[in-house]
């Protein structure tokens, strides 16, 4: 296992063959499947539950913690759930698409 520093990173080592595979949030990881690096490789396995319970732990004092308090409120009164709809209703737009282009290849082999 490998950690990197930045998503990026990660999907430039998948697509030069230095790992065989990568654990990623969904749409960057649909983002980068549409590129030309990410063209031959597939989405595989189940999808992580995002409703799963987590924790967040901050150093005491840390600024971070007011903007992930404030996300938290966001959550509460409803202002996530708006911005998440726009984002699935992208999610499965690009996935529709990222589809049809695996059919398309599995097709032409």
């Amino acid at each position: 296992m490998k950690l990197y520093d930045t998503l990026s990173n990660a999907f430039l080592d998948l697509g030069s063959n230095r790992v065989d595979a990568m654990v990623s949030d969904k749409l960057p990881a649909l983002e980068w499947l549409g590129s030309t690096s990410g063209s031959q490789y597939a989405l595989k396995g189940q999808e992580i539950d995002i409703n799963d319970n987590f924790a967040i732990a901050v150093r005491p004092g840390d600024a971070l913690q007011t903007k992930i308090n404030k996300s938290l409120v966001n959550k509460a009164d409803g202002t996530y759930d708006k911005i998440n709809q726009n984002i699935l209703r992208f999610q499965r737009q690009a996935q529709r698409s990222l589809l049809s282009r695996q059919k398309n290849l599995l097709n032409k082999s």
